[in-house]
């Protein structure tokens, strides 16, 4: 282990998730915030968006850039953040403002780009290109194959609009291919346990994890497969038994 990861694991690892508030705690930031538990980690959130995602009712409403930034001033007044996780962002005008946090942030960065929940309900009006414009040497993208398809680009191609990587999620290990500059990589691993509808969050669960791992100072490659053996382990044990 590098003597920088070692000096990262004594200290005790804050993450800043950024994503909508499910009452539930099956997806969004009470999801972020198992992940980090699991980890041994702190998270602070900034609710974008709160959201009703229980039985046959669906709802979103957008916070205010103006509240956001309220949230952020006091996650910050208690201390720095080692890395930062977004996910949900309802609207362009939010957009706006978490790009700026994104790009004053020297730290590293997962962006889990989530438009539809797992049923198909669309949680953010934002396009494509909204999403293009966080590119960032120390951004890795995490979408999985339909999010992939929506943005409408390979992820060679994502990186080299100038993503650090990108990391395709939802293969039979969790994980199928990580991009980056060197190149692609095809993992191969252990299939994962059939999901149910109490299986939500997946998502949020595995980006939050690489979060944590990469703030730790672990390389790419290994902080994702950390990510997806959480995420492995929770398909097996769901928070929430299936009815």
């Amino acid at each position: 282990m590098r003597a920088s990861a070692r000096a990262a694991m004594k200290k005790s690892i804050r993450i800043l998730a950024l994503g909508g508030w499910d009452a539930t705690g099956r997806a969004g930031l009470l999801a972020d915030a198992w992940a980090a538990h699991q980890l041994g980690a702190q998270l602070a959130g900034i609710a974008t968006c709160l959201t009703v995602q229980g039985g046959k009712k669906f709802e979103v409403s957008a916070v205010k850039s103006t509240q956001c930034e309220a949230q952020l001033r006091a996650v910050l007044s208690v201390g720095p953040v080692d890395a930062i996780k977004i996910g949900a962002v309802p609207n362009r005008t939010l957009a706006r403002w978490v790009l700026r946090v994104a790009k004053e942030s020297q730290v590293p960065l997962v962006i889990d780009p989530v438009i539809y929940t797992s049923r198909g309900e669309r949680l953010s009006t934002l396009n494509a290109t909204d999403v293009l414009r966080f590119a960032a040497s120390h951004c890795v993208l995490t979408p999985n194959h339909d999010e992939l398809a929506w943005l409408g680009e390979g992820g060679s191609e994502l990186v080299s609009r100038g993503f650090g990587a990108v990391v395709v999620k939802g293969g039979a290990s969790a994980i199928d291919d990580i991009f980056t500059a060197r190149g692609a990589e095809r993992l191969q691993g252990t299939r994962v346990h059939g999901r149910t509808a109490a299986h939500r969050g997946t998502g949020c669960r595995f980006a939050t994890a690489l979060a944590v791992h990469l703030a730790r100072g672990e390389p790419l490659r290994g902080a994702a497969w950390k990510a997806a053996s959480l995420v492995r382990n929770y398909l097996q044990r769901p928070i929430i038994s299936p009815r």
